[in-house]
């Protein structure tokens, strides 16, 4: 099932238009879709796609003269097998050929120096063809480092790169067609907007009865993919899972998690540092301070298939492996609500940009906090509550973020004060007295 990337598409056909070489780097976490995505690509052009391995340099090496085979003939498979004659066979093709390494890693893991081959080949080779070179990886560190930084000997010679994303959640209505926009919402605040994860609930099947069967049940893929994930991924996996927990537990200061963990202020920096380059952790500031030197910063797990796995999953895998799946979810239904407040918030501040309004965050200080504000033309105040709301509850609400919001040291032009709600059926009433007010229909779900 392929859904949107009209982005990453239209990005691609770009560059694939533009006259000369091009040598372009598409990476991500895993299972968020760059195969499917590099291979919509290519499905009607001119490309030999070769996905690496995990193994020596010279299966690697058979498995890619195999691939240009396929497109070039038997007559490849004469030639010596290493890197040198490959570029050099590839150099006097004159087509508008894609050549698509994905799993790229996979050959740095096999030869420390494949970074330096592929800049010579580049160099004395492909770049002087008319070939579009795509290097595919998941390991977003190994990425970064042995390909993008400056240290890296192929600095400088990619003319483009995009970092995939996991979907939007406006994107679920195309795996979840028939879910009401609540459970859509639960979906979202359970698997994130990784495709790979979407596809396996079954949209035929109601939400709790996928947690359980899919997420509960010892041996499935979503079970355990939260561990072999940090384990591919991180070298001490044992020591991220434990800052990981902390943060699910509710430790979302430094101090905090330094007391939890025993970990020394510095190292916790570094590893909390790694897992924000990974995508699912991200340090969060009030909206009136300044990222880089504020001292209230908090820590929240931002991959929402990571949030759930450590807040429900891990406390329980020992009643989970024994088969306890429908206490457990019992137990986790009784909690939802409470941690779906904090996905509601971030889908409610993804709504607030789509608006229009350049600065959006939260905001706190000492006992006070402010779900959203969000700053444009105008500084808007938001409550937001993943609940049926009436007239009495908005209004009470009202007055307190108007009571909080003249502690908020920011220089507004003009300031209004709205809710957010699961449902709020007097919105209209509501919006005629001045106030900002959206549910679930307004937000798309």
């Amino acid at each position: 099932m392929f859904v949107d990337r009209r982005e990453e598409l239209e990005f691609l056909e770009r560059k694939y238009q533009e006259p000369g070489p091009q040598f372009l780097i598409l990476y991500g976490r895993r299972r968020v879709g760059k195969t499917e995505l590099v291979l919509k690509f290519v499905e009607r052009k001119p490309n030999v796609y070769f996905l690496a391995i995990r193994a020596g340099e010279r299966e690697n090496l058979e498995l890619f003269f195999k691939a240009l085979a396929e497109h070039f003939g038997e007559e490849v498979l004469t030639l010596e097998k290493n890197w040198e004659n490959a570029f050099r066979f590839l150099s006097k093709s004159n087509e508008r050929l894609v050549l698509v390494f994905d799993e790229f890693p996979y050959l740095i893991e096999a030869n420390p120096a494949i970074s330096s081959i592929f800049q010579r080949g580049w160099d004395l080779y492909l770049s002087k063809t008319n070939l579009v070179l795509v290097l595919v990886g998941s390991s977003i560190g190994m990425m970064e480092n042995e390909v993008l930084s400056h240290r890296s000997p192929l600095y400088g010679r990619r003319t483009g790169q995009w970092k995939l994303a996991p979907l939007s959640f406006k994107h679920l209505k195309d795996f979840f067609p028939s879910y009401s926009a609540e459970d859509r919402v639960r979906v979202y605040a359970t698997l994130g907007g990784v495709p790979a994860y979407l596809v396996k609930f079954d949209p035929r099947k109601d939400f709790w009865g996928n947690v359980r069967e899919k997420l509960l049940t010892k041996g499935e893929f979503l079970y355990g993919e939260v561990e072999f994930l940090l384990r591919e991924e991180l070298r001490e996996p044992k020591i991220y899972v434990s800052i990981l927990r902390g943060i699910a537990a509710g430790a979302s200061t430094l101090g905090e998690l330094m007391n939890l963990t025993g970990i020394e202020r510095y190292k916790l920096s570094a590893y909390l540092q790694t897992l924000a380059e990974l995508g699912l952790v991200r340090r969060e500031v009030p909206i009136t301070e300044n990222e880089l030197k504020s001292k209230k910063g908090r820590y929240f797990i931002s991959d929402n298939f990571f949030a759930f796995w450590f807040r429900y999953v891990a406390p329980n895998l020992s009643r989970l492996e024994k088969g306890e799946s429908v206490l457990v979810l019992d137990e986790i239904r009784k909690d939802f609500d409470s941690y779906l407040g904090k996905v509601f918030e971030d889908l409610a501040m993804e709504f607030l940009r789509e608006q229009g309004y350049s600065r959006v965050g939260r905001w706190w200080h000492r006992e006070d906090e402010i779900d959203v504000v969000a700053m444009g033309g105008e500084t808007i105040f938001c409550e937001v509550k993943w609940s049926d709301l009436d007239r009495a509850q908005c209004m009470g609400i009202i007055q307190e973020l108007k009571r909080k919001s003249t502690k908020v040291k920011i220089r507004r032009v003009s300031e209004k004060f709205g809710i957010i709600g699961r449902r709020v059926p007097e919105k209209r009433a509501l919006r005629e007295e001045g106030y900002l007010v959206w549910d679930l229909e307004d937000l798309g779900c």
